[in-house]
């Protein structure tokens, strides 16, 4: 099976360090649980535009170094390998953010936590386009993934509605959202039960 998978707050942990970027430069005290939209320049109370600057500035800190793999999800994913999947990383990042190469940086991530785990890295910048998941969607059809995992409750929705499998790890940021089609997962191992009874 070809499953597209999303990489912040779904394998990797960008919350964490960027709340620990944000906390120290600005003297605040957010903590990830406060994060109750994917909008996170909401939650901090600064405008969409201010947080790009600021997510472009953590990116080339030494903070985004700090960057761990989410519980469960280097054994899920090697799980996914040995049943014989496909695992393709489908993520909203743009490969570029202000002069910093982000798309060489991701991909060293993936090599130092998730080495042999995708078949592919996909960069759809949805975050950047603000265009509501679609282009992520239209990314997965492309590649004929039939499943997506995901952590944002409007991209798995625009997934689901495309006709791909939607799962949706629960986060603080989606847990106010009503989705249709879409299955909710606890964590990686409600996950991977639920994919492996497919």
């Amino acid at each position: 099976m070809r499953i597209g998978v999303d990489l912040d707050g779904t394998v990797v942990n960008l919350a964490k360090p960027l709340l620990k970027y944000y906390n120290k430069k600005h003297g605040t005290s957010f903590k990830e649980w406060e994060l109750v939209t994917y909008n996170t320049w909401e939650c901090l109370r600064i405008t969409r535009d201010d947080f790009i600057n600021e997510i472009d500035a953590f990116y080339a800190s030494p903070y985004f170094n700090e960057i761990m793999p989410m519980p469960g999800a280097q054994a899920g994913l090697g799980w996914l390998r040995k049943w014989g999947d496909e695992p393709h990383l489908v993520t909203a990042r743009p490969p570029k953010a202000r002069d910093f190469e982000l798309k060489e940086a991701t991909n060293e991530c993936i090599k130092r936590y998730f080495p042999k785990a995708f078949y592919s890295t996909n960069f759809s910048s949805d975050f950047r386009t603000g265009n509501g998941g679609q282009g992520k969607a239209a990314m997965c059809k492309e590649l004929g993934l039939e499943i997506i995992i995901e952590d944002c409750a409007e991209y798995a929705q625009a997934c689901a509605d495309a006709g791909i499998g939607a799962y949706l790890l629960e986060q603080p940021w989606n847990s106010r959202y009503t989705v249709k089609n879409v299955e909710r997962c606890r964590d990686w191992d409600d996950l991977i039960r639920k994919i492996s009874e497919l």
